[in-house]
């Protein structure tokens, strides 16, 4: 998958969720993952990677969170950078 614009690639999660399961190999089944615009599918998506957050101990606002979802000018590279 490329990256054509990153505040809408970044908004469903699907990017994170692909980035992560390199680092969490076997705790992320990117194929539950889905790649759209819908809004139903970025909270499905986010969802599950809250439930990751959680799992290891990684501590992300909601407030964070939703910018990326709404395509915040900034937060996806933000969000990557706490990250990494």
């Amino acid at each position: 998958y490329s990256v054509r614009n990153v505040k809408r690639d970044f908004a469903n999660g699907f990017l994170i969720a692909e980035i992560l399961s390199r680092y969490f190999d076997g705790e992320i089944q990117i194929h539950s993952f889905t790649n759209g615009v819908a809004m139903a599918g970025k909270q499905d998506n986010w969802f599950q990677l809250r439930r990751l957050f959680a799992r290891f101990n990684l501590e992300f606002s909601e407030e964070s969170i939703n910018e990326i979802i709404h395509c915040k000018t900034g937060s996806a590279a933000d969000f990557l950078e706490y990250l990494f």
